[in-house]
């Protein structure tokens, strides 16, 4: 890379033959064209440590959203123009008090694009984003989600998933909370999947395949 400062990025997506990092304590959007291997960087501002934490592509809007970590909005980027905005945050996204941090940590899109769903780490609700309008809706945890800090990271989006009901469903890595977190997309309601377990830093992230 051509510059050096500590947590530079955290997360990335997908855009034709490019692969976009979402800024965390570097004040650009990284870009590495995968066909070139060139690296290169679109300024943004300079902003605090931490930023923003996940990045999502939606193809309803053409733009990509970062989720935001200390920042109180949400990062926009649109690649066809190579143009940076920001979403400001509804207050009852941010958690306040001693946490008035580490918002959220993962950014899911909805396979239409239409809606974006933001990982609660010590936010108590689930954020979605409207990418039509960019309006928000806010979803409160409940049940074992909402015991204690740093819940989720990142998640990963299933279409029709069985018998949860059809739509989009956002499924939440547990990170420190002892329940998988399950987001009705569509709906706005959220729910949970207990674990067998408890600890720390459990997992940081998930995927789907063949869907």
């Amino acid at each position: 890379l051509p510059f050096s400062c500590h947590h530079k990025y955290s997360g990335a997506a997908a855009v034709g033959g490019s692969v976009y990092f979402a800024p965390h304590s570097a004040d650009t959007v990284g870009i590495l064209d995968v066909v070139t291997r060139q690296f290169s960087t679109v300024p943004i501002f300079n902003g605090q440590q931490y930023k923003y934490a996940g990045a999502a592509y939606s193809a309803s809007s053409g733009k990509l959203y970062f989720g935001p970590y200390n920042e109180r909005n949400v990062g926009v980027f649109e690649p066809a123009g190579a143009l940076f905005s920001t979403i400001p945050l509804p207050a009852a996204a941010l958690p306040g008090g001693r946490h008035d941090g580490a918002h959220y940590s993962g950014a899911v899109s909805s396979r239409s694009g239409e809606i974006v769903c933001f990982t609660p780490y010590n936010s108590n609700v689930v954020l979605l984003l409207n990418t039509r309008d960019d309006s928000f809706t806010t979803v409160p945890l409940t049940g074992h989600a909402v015991l204690g800090d740093a819940r989720f990271v990142g998640g990963a989006v299933v279409e029709d998933a069985g018998g949860a009901g059809s739509g989009s469903f956002v499924y939440l890595a547990p990170y420190n909370t002892n329940a998988i977190g399950v987001v009705d997309v569509e709906r706005a309601t959220f729910a949970s999947i207990a674990i067998p377990f408890r600890g720390f830093a459990k997992y940081a992230g998930a995927a789907t395949l063949n869907d």
